[in-house]
């Protein structure tokens, strides 16, 4: 670490062992933390790559090594710009060596952040299953002049991450078309249908309650079922619900009964109502099934009113009969009797 040449003073043998010792400190020190960055790399669960002015490959974790399959010897000093290794895009179609996110860096000095590429793996001879997300971040390590030295690409298979995505996508396409496809019977029965969430508040309103109450799903959904009910019923409705959870006493749940309605207008009709429950996972749901029995009402009445005005007929033909027979005998006792007599 350090030289003196003779005839040397006390001071100067001084001066040398100072710096030797302070330059054995430094390298030691520098040691330390080179040791302590490279266990940092190594353990990394990223790919970790450090890359020359050229694109070449100079340093390599072993987790970039396990994702690209290929051993340190077969990758260092290989460019990450070669034609070889065919990056494509996240559709597959070719990555212009040009749109690189390496060459990019290299030439605009910037970081490069968050790309999706496809990369190619020796072991396989092919493409990934699907694209790694790489992410590239400019070295500290650069020329006065600005010119970039070095570049540290960061990388990671995301191919389980992109195969839970497109699962997702398929399980929401597929909820989706079921939600359609419930909401297309649910429109097209002739009964209205109503659900109602645990406090009272309506979470679904089919085109034949539309048409039934009047109001539009938007002007319902959120809002208190008993805005649909009379005032009597309307003011007990709460009070009913509150009593049901807390004793498990149904009187509507689970039957049919008939009751008054109230449209949007505040006319009320008569409605057949039949009431159920579900529970999916904790969550409590009523499904009420609403059918306007306004005319089976007045064919009712009306039948009803055949029926009274025939028992009244049937009592006048009674009574006109029991009138005729007592004429009939009233003149066989007295005409009929005298002429014989």
């Amino acid at each position: 670490y350090g030289y003196v040449l003779k005839p040397y003073s006390e001071i100067e043998l001084r001066i040398v062992l100072d710096m030797a010792l302070h330059k054995h400190r430094i390298e030691t020190a520098l040691h330390d933390i080179e040791a302590r960055y490279r266990s940092l790399v190594d353990n990394l669960q990223v790919g970790v790559l450090l890359l020359g002015p050229g694109g070449q490959i100079l340093l390599a974790n072993p987790c970039a090594l396990a994702l690209l399959g290929m051993s340190g010897e077969q990758l260092i000093g290989k460019t990450c710009l070669d034609p070889d290794w065919n990056s494509v895009h996240e559709d597959g179609s070719p990555f212009p060596g040009a749109e690189h996110p390496v060459a990019r860096c290299i030439a605009t000095g910037e970081t490069v952040p968050d790309i999706t590429m496809g990369v190619f793996r020796t072991q396989t001879q092919g493409h990934r299953g699907n694209p790694a997300a790489v992410t590239l971040a400019r070295s500290l390590a650069g020329d006065p002049d600005g010119s970039v030295r070095e570049v540290i690409c960061t990388f990671n298979d995301i191919s389980r991450r992109k195969r839970v995505e497109l699962e997702l996508i398929a399980g929401r396409e597929a909820l989706r078309e079921s939600s359609l496809h419930t909401q297309a019977i649910l429109d097209n029965v002739v009964d209205a249908v109503i659900t109602i969430g645990r406090d009272g508040l309506v979470e679904s309103f089919n085109r034949a309650a539309t048409h039934i109450f009047g109001y539009a799903a938007r002007d319902v959904i959120g809002c208190n079922v008993s805005m649909l009910m009379p005032e009597h019923d309307r003011l007990h409705h709460d009070s009913y619900l509150r009593h049901y959870h807390e004793t498990g006493d149904a009187r509507i749940i689970g039957k049919v009964r008939e009751m008054h309605a109230r449209r949007k207008d505040g006319s009320t009709f008569p409605a057949s109502l039949a009431v159920s429950r579900i529970t999916v996972k904790g969550n409590v749901t009523y499904i009420g099934l609403v059918r306007d029995i306004t005319e089976r009402t007045r064919a009712t009445e009306a039948l009803e009113e055949k029926s009274r005005q025939l028992r009244s007929l049937s009592r006048r033909v009674l009574e006109a009969q029991e009138l005729e027979r007592r004429r009939v005998a009233h003149e066989l006792h007295d005409e009929l009797g005298q002429s014989l007599t």
